[in-house]
């Protein structure tokens, strides 16, 4: 070895560490963090939209699987010293459409509700019934009530 160049240890070396100097290793740690939150911001994003489109009546899920996303994605972004990683910036991307699906359906599900009245609800009961047992709905609960009753009784 020449006296004018400077030994750097290799990885593999036992001294590897003591040579780093401590601010790379202080990086270091928070990038595995900043990994971590990217993962969690990203699977939550992907789970907040597949449940809005898999499970009709959970997509209230989608609202809290979204913010937390969003927060992990921005602590993602914290510990990789202001740069967002990419799977951070899909992670947040998604978890924003999650949010977004959540209100769309939301709005759907309160026109649907708010718009029919109840003489259409009556109606398509009515329908219903007809369709299966042959009466409407008010006969087959007249007969339903007193069946029960004559059961009760015995």
């Amino acid at each position: 070895m020449n006296d004018n160049q400077d030994y750097t240890p290799g990885q593999d070396s036992f001294f590897y560490e003591s040579s780093m100097p401590e601010g790379n290793l202080d990086q270091n740690e928070n990038n595995g963090k900043s990994k971590s939150y990217a993962n969690a911001a990203l699977w939550l994003g992907i789970a907040g939209v597949l449940v809005c489109f898999c499970c009709c009546c959970a997509y209230y899920l989608a609202l809290p699987l979204g913010i937390i996303g969003i927060v992990m994605a921005c602590l993602a972004r914290r510990d990789a010293n202001g740069t967002m990683p990419t799977k951070a910036k899909v992670g947040l991307i998604l978890c924003i459409l999650a949010i977004v699906l959540f209100v769309v359906f939301l709005g759907v599900e309160i026109i649907m509700v708010t718009s029919i009245t109840e003489a259409e609800i009556r109606e398509i009961i009515d329908q219903a019934f007809m369709e299966e047992f042959g009466v409407d709905f008010e006969t087959w609960y007249k007969s339903f009530l007193s069946e029960a009753s004559t059961e009760t009784i015995e």
